[in-house]
């Protein structure tokens, strides 16, 4: 079977940490052909990273050129199925199709995205679903989003529950741990964000909360992903809450700098009023360290006993929270080790042998699809 899969979003939150371990765990899975369709800039990257063919295509994200080059390419390098990794799906492609959908955010929150952004997604979602012969989804919440809000068949959509990569299991030296934020200049316990700061990530509950932290325990706030000098409007509300001095905005790190980051920590947060899976969970639960996220979306899914969960629309609760968990060392301990129960359930090698059986199964016959 020669598959085609579009990697242009390698690098991206959450989609990009998807296709990277998807792709390893193909590496060594499967002696199908593998056709990585791959933007310009990743060329070199994933060459070094991965088996099969590399075809560079220059198109970008969203864009009209992407839903008519990708098929191009895919036909002309005569895929028996084409995978898209996102819910853009390409029009005239001849080859199976399996798409997949990691959440609907666009219409669970519609107030964060403009007319035509909205309009766009609606209208990709729905394409995607009639054309593919499979979709595949990251959480039993986001199928049931996507099965009561586009008109898809329950059938045709499959849970592929995604994993965490075993170098956040690598344990650091007490020493390299300890020393990690002092050498940055950083200020322990460290309560850290990993993400990226749309509206959706509930970030200003997160600096409520540590307004009441801060009265308690001189905590900092560590944010990894996108910077905070990006968004004024986040910036500015700290300011008003008089908490822009225990914020370190560090930006996109490293992968080894990410996993000491995990490590480090005194606690990770995810407070999102709506995650299609919640990376952060499993890679907190797989580096020994405390997790709270809000109960909505997927979280509580992936979450499951492995950390504690809190009312998003309560800043309150939320410091109480973190309070409890820096504070009373017998909850850390519990919670490390739910932490390390729960993340037995995830594994990119499961996420990837289910994923192969589907595209097995489709281009077989088995799965219609349709």
């Amino acid at each position: 079977m020669r598959i085609g899969i579009d990697v242009r979003k390698y690098r991206d939150f959450g989609i990009g940490t998807y296709i990277q371990n998807l792709l390893h765990a193909l590496d060594s899975q499967t002696d199908h052909d593998v056709v990585m369709f791959v933007s310009p800039s990743d060329e070199q990257k994933i060459r070094q990273s991965h088996r099969g063919t590399v075809v560079l295509n220059s198109s970008a994200k969203y864009s009209l050129s992407e839903l008519f080059t990708l098929s191009a390419q895919a036909n002309d390098h005569q895929v028996d199925l084409f995978h898209s990794p996102h819910y853009t799906l390409p029009y005239g492609l001849r080859s199976k199709r399996v798409v997949t959908i990691n959440d609907i955010i666009h219409l669970r929150f519609p107030e964060y995205y403009s007319v035509v952004q909205r309009t766009y997604a609606y209208a990709m979602m729905r394409h995607a679903c009639a054309a593919a012969d499979a979709v595949l989804v990251c959480s039993e919440f986001t199928k049931s989003e996507l099965v009561h809000r586009i008109p898809v068949s329950e059938k045709k959509v499959h849970v592929t529950h995604y994993g965490v990569s075993w170098k956040f299991g690598r344990k650091l030296s007490p020493a390299g741990k300890a020393g990690f934020w002092e050498t940055r200049g950083i200020r322990e316990p460290v309560v850290l964000y990993v993400g990226s700061l749309k509206p959706h990530k509930n970030i200003p509950v997160l600096f409520d909360a540590m307004v009441r932290v801060r009265k308690e325990i001189e905590a900092r706030i560590v944010l990894v992903g996108e910077k905070l000098d990006d968004h004024p409007h986040l910036m500015a509300y700290a300011r008003e809450r008089g908490i822009d001095g225990c914020i370190v905005s560090v930006g996109r790190l490293r992968e080894e700098e990410l996993v000491a980051a995990y490590q480090s920590a005194g606690v990770v947060v995810l407070p999102s009023l709506y995650e299609g899976f919640g990376f952060p969970i499993l890679e907190a639960n797989a580096s020994r360290t405390p997790v709270i996220g809000a109960n909505a979306g997927s979280i509580p899914e992936v979450m499951g006993e492995g950390g504690l969960l809190f009312d998003p629309s309560d800043p309150e609760g939320f410091a109480a929270a973190i309070l409890d968990v820096l504070k009373d060392g017998s909850l850390r301990k519990s919670l490390i080790e739910r932490g390390q129960r729960n993340v037995e359930r995830f594994s990119w090698e499961y996420c990837a042998k289910r994923t192969l059986a589907i595209y097995e199964s489709v281009v077989g016959g088995s799965v219609t699809g349709k």
